[in-house]
């Protein structure tokens, strides 16, 4: 097999000689017989198992800890929804995704909504902030339109964090909970990570707004439906 692979011609002991006087004088060899009887040599000197030592030092952290958002803080006493309403609001939630769809497929929805374009976030932040949902708007939003406005409500949530206590009104949380109802599952990475985001912000200000004593109703409703996408984390 070597011979197959690298050919070297027999040579006489005198070329031999010179072949190894001037590898070991680290001589550049003179032809190619010669560069391919070192290529040989060298090789049948390797050893047919080479070893290295590992050093190892055992984490007290695992990648997958590392990566884990921190935990959040338990849910003031009295603030979250009862098993009871929280069935009730999941139940509507699920007739509303079920009606869209219905509407959907029985009815030509016309394409006439006037609304800013895709990427103007600050448009759509005015839209969320004085304009109802309603079915028809909802209607013309294909998937990618939804997941979008998902994106932009959550920046805007976020952008409001310098507020305090953080606010979520009616109006933006009627368009929480309308975007979700519009949105197909299973979700994309990018969605999962986005409600998952908005549920915990939602719970963060439900946790300051419950020691001023203000209303957590709209902050519960949307932290329930979170809850049907898998997001919840005991709501």
């Amino acid at each position: 097999m070597d011979e197959a692979v690298l050919p070297v011609e027999a040579v006489s002991p005198g070329v031999l000689a010179e072949y190894v006087y001037r590898a070991e004088a680290k001589l550049p060899p003179a032809d190619a017989q010669e560069y391919m009887w070192r290529v040989r040599r060298e090789a049948a000197a390797l050893p047919d198992v080479t070893t290295a030592p590992v050093s190892f030092q055992p984490s007290t952290t695992s990648a997958f800890d590392a990566l884990r958002l921190p935990d959040l803080p338990p849910c003031p006493t009295g603030c979250g929804l009862s098993d009871a309403h929280e069935m009730q609001v999941l139940a509507e939630f699920a007739d509303a995704r079920q009606y869209l769809v219905h509407v959907e497929a029985s009815h030509t929805v016309p394409r006439s909504m006037v609304v800013p374009k895709l990427g103007d976030e600050d448009g759509w932040r005015k839209v969320f902030a004085v304009t109802p949902p309603t079915v028809g708007m909802l209607l013309q939003m294909d998937q990618i339109m939804t997941r979008r406005l998902l994106h932009t409500m959550l920046h805007w949530l976020e952008d409001s964090d310098d507020t305090h206590p953080p606010r979520l009104s009616r109006l933006r949380g009627a368009w929480v909970y309308a975007l979700l109802a519009r949105l197909d599952k299973p979700l994309l990475a990018d969605m999962d990570a986005c409600v998952r985001e908005i549920f915990r912000w939602c719970w963060h200000a439900r946790d300051v707004l419950a020691s001023t004593g203000d209303d957590v109703d709209t902050l519960n409703v949307v932290l329930c439906v979170c809850g049907f996408f898998g997001q919840g984390e005991g709501a």
